[in-house]
């Protein structure tokens, strides 16, 4: 056991040293608890996921793609698969390897002597990785610390280090995401959305920040471009007198036409990216809602909050928000400024015209929980500009 323990470790740094930026794929199990301690589990399920999706090198699959990969049926949670399987571990290590996920973690009360013991167990297809198992009370908030404590304990055991292997364009910022197959779409959101699909999309390489202030001047400089401005409410123009102001250096640029976007990325040799190699690239290859994961929480990227006026929000530097990153570790994908790609609107001809699609959820009153998924999509024309509006660059 020992032996096999020691060979799943070497085996998970092994990974970490050969994979850029890249997250974890992991399977949450609800709680398992006896009826008699009357818990809300759904809500523990959540903090055990809000705990993992806290984790930069972890990527959290939703209950429904977890629930369809253990071959459930009618509770889309895990109870049953846990009840069923307490002593069949080698079950999950199969559907990690058939799936290629990465890890499990479940959650376990049971009641010994008396007493209430509570265990986690992390796994890959190998087998169990981590076990940890403590006494606690009836009492839910002591539950919850321990829960805390114990998943505190994984990350620090696991020591996954951010992987630091050559990248070609790391000078320049760029990640690169792998060719292969992206889940683009929702059954669940807008009727452009639909259907959900897999694609294949080919490898390609997208800016791991949203292009700022600072670098769009260079451009401006070296081609006589004109500045950015705000053509539809010219008071919220921010660029003056050909330039910017000195705080906002590098929070991303803003204002600028779909022409403009293009214009620059040829300018930097590269180009705009597609609404699919952007939507991969912010869901990763299970198809998060979120670039960090399935669930939302406030507070993981520059979104508009509710009962702050508009005035007082604004764009922020790229990177501020370190939670908003994505699987591949890519930032603001969610949050900061919408983002411009090169693609046109092919549904919806007639309602959307020969317009471009927009992604990601900007920091204005229409960036929120449900603007901020990855399916979504705005349509503007290629002239269009607003204070909420920016891009990134492909290659």
């Amino acid at each position: 056991m020992i032996k096999r323990f020691c060979l799943s470790l070497l085996i998970i740094f092994f990974c970490v040293n050969n994979l850029f930026a890249q997250k974890y794929s992991v399977i949450i199990l609800d709680i398992n608890a006896p009826e008699e301690l009357n818990l809300d589990k759904l809500k523990l399920t959540y903090s055990i996921r809000e705990d993992i999706t806290n984790n930069e090198y972890f990527a959290v699959l939703n209950r429904n793609t977890s629930n369809n990969m253990l071959k459930m049926s009618g509770n889309g949670n895990g109870l049953f698969y846990v009840k069923k399987n307490r002593d069949k571990m080698d079950y999950l290590s199969d559907v990690l390897l058939l799936n290629n996920v990465d890890f499990a973690i479940s959650t376990d009360i049971e009641k010994k002597n008396g007493k209430y013991l509570l265990t986690i167990l992390l796994q890959n297809y190998e087998g169990p990785l981590l076990y940890f198992s403590e006494e606690v009370s009836s009492d839910e908030k002591e539950i919850e610390s321990k829960i805390t404590k114990i998943i505190k304990k994984i990350n620090e055991t696991l020591n996954l280090n951010e992987n630091l292997n050559e990248n070609p364009y790391e000078f320049e910022e760029m990640v690169y995401i792998p060719a292969g197959k992206a889940i683009i779409g929702s059954f669940n959101g807008e009727t452009d959305e639909a259907p959900q699909r897999e694609v294949y999309v080919s490898g390609f390489y997208i800016d791991k920040y949203e292009v700022t202030n600072a670098q769009y001047k260079r451009f401006v400089d070296a081609t006589g471009r004109k500045p950015p401005e705000n053509v539809v409410n010219p008071e919220y123009t921010i660029w003056k007198n050909g330039s910017y102001p000195e705080e906002l250096a590098y929070h991303p640029v803003v204002n600028v036409t779909w022409y403009d976007a293009r214009d620059y990325c040829n300018w930097v040799g590269k180009r705009l990216p597609t609404a699919i190699e952007w939507e991969k690239a912010a869901r990763g290859p299970y198809g998060n809602i979120y670039p960090w994961g399935n669930e939302y929480f406030d507070g993981y990227a520059n979104l508009y909050m509710k009962g702050v006026s508009y005035e007082k929000r604004q764009t922020v530097p790229v990177g501020t928000f370190t939670k908003s990153k994505s699987f591949y570790g890519i930032f603001d994908m969610a949050g900061n400024a919408w983002e411009w790609t090169d693609s046109s609107s092919s549904k919806d001809i007639a309602k959307n015209g020969n317009k471009k699609i927009v992604k990601g959820g900007g920091w204005g009153f229409n960036g929120n929980k449900y603007t901020a998924r990855s399916s979504y999509n705005l349509y503007f024309t290629p002239d269009y500009t607003s204070n909420c509006l920016g891009f990134r660059c492909a290659k």
